[in-house]
């Protein structure tokens, strides 16, 4: 959820560079916000092995708890419900990235001026990357990342977070 909320967070901050006449990041802020919104995917791995046993050797139907029974048996759905949109999400941020793929942009001006290039040894000739802000191509791609980071947020992780913490009263 962090991570998720970091990256719309940095994203929230490119976005608001994108059509101003005045204020235009330098190339080294405009690549730590680039590196920082995009660098980090996400993926939420839980271990549901003890679950899984208890599903399949029928020893769920043991649990007093009626609605502790039913959140448990609704959890497998949640989580693939949660995972496809984390899919749908990193198909945004590659969607993004894959700006990069082009001779017109550069991974290694991002990394360098991150700060991130020092495992890399990288020469220093760079490309500009503030070309992007002009692009309505990047601006409608780095809209659809936002959106899909506020959806995985509003409707999947909040809901998944409540049911976490009812399953975890219901336990106590």
């Amino acid at each position: 959820m962090l991570v998720n909320q970091k990256n719309y967070n940095n994203a929230l901050k490119i976005l608001q560079f994108i059509g101003s006449k005045n204020v235009l990041p330098g190339e080294a802020e405009f690549s730590s916000l680039m590196y920082d919104t995009f660098a980090e995917d996400i993926s939420y791995n839980p271990n549901n092995s003890l679950l899984f046993e208890m599903i399949s050797s029928g020893n769920l139907k043991n649990l007093t708890n009626t609605e502790l029974r039913k959140q448990l048996t609704n959890w497998i759905s949640t989580l693939e419900d949660i995972s496809k949109q984390e899919i749908e999400l990193g198909n945004q941020r590659k969607t993004v990235l894959d700006m990069f793929q082009s001779s017109k942009y550069s991974i290694r001006t991002v990394l360098k001026y991150s700060g991130t290039n020092n495992d890399l040894r990288l020469t220093n000739h760079a490309i500009s990357n503030l070309g992007l802000l002009k692009s309505v191509e990047f601006e409608n791609n780095l809209l659809m990342f936002i959106l899909s980071c506020k959806a995985t947020e509003k409707a999947h992780y909040l809901p998944l977070q409540q049911d976490l913490d009812l399953i975890l009263k219901l336990l106590s």
